[in-house]
């Protein structure tokens, strides 16, 4: 959009920049939920997002790790 202001583009321009790099980081870590150490409140909390929400047999809970990113 910044670019169809035309000569307005210098002031619209760091208008977005101000306005969209915030709104933007926000909107990607809320409503998010990490946990070093999951317990059986956290795998209550996060069942209804679950792809399987009735659980796979035969899998100790206590050894799945919630995914990190790591910078290589």
């Amino acid at each position: 959009m910044t670019v169809t202001n035309g000569k307005f583009l210098v002031i619209t321009f760091p208008l977005w920049l101000v306005a969209g790099i915030p709104a933007a980081s926000g909107e990607s870590i809320r409503d998010r939920y990490e946990t070093d150490y999951p317990d059986e409140i956290y795998w209550s909390d996060v069942n209804k997002f679950a792809r399987f929400p009735q659980g796979v047999e035969d899998i100790d809970l206590s050894m799945i790790k919630p995914f990190t990113f790591t910078n290589n």
